[in-house]
């Protein structure tokens, strides 16, 4: 039984330790995320956040470029206050609606 409970007890860390990654990653990225747009030149506007996802509006020009650059703001997002062993990962999609961009 104590495998179990030892199982158990790794598991609920495992899940806080995701949990405060995820979170850290959303909260930095969405303050910085716009800057570096702008600095991109890109026109992207930031609509809202849907879990751990955050929806843009983006001129179908800009697209692919907006994705680079959204996708290395939020991988960079812990740093440098943060130094994480294991690395955020990113898939950034464009697409015309909610339900094609899944």
């Amino acid at each position: 039984m104590s495998e179990v409970v030892a199982l158990v007890d790794d598991l609920f860390f495992q899940a806080r330790l995701l949990e405060t990654a995820k979170q850290v990653g959303v909260e930095l990225r969405m303050c910085t995320t716009p800057d570096a747009l702008a600095a991109e030149g890109l026109h992207a506007k930031m609509l809202l956040q849907v879990h751990d996802e955050l929806v843009f509006e983006v001129p179908e020009a800009e697209a692919e470029r907006t994705c680079k650059v959204v996708s290395t703001v939020m991988e960079k997002a812990a740093e440098p206050a943060l130094d994480l062993s294991v690395p955020l990962v990113v898939e950034a999609r464009a697409a015309a609606d909610w339900d094609a961009a899944h």
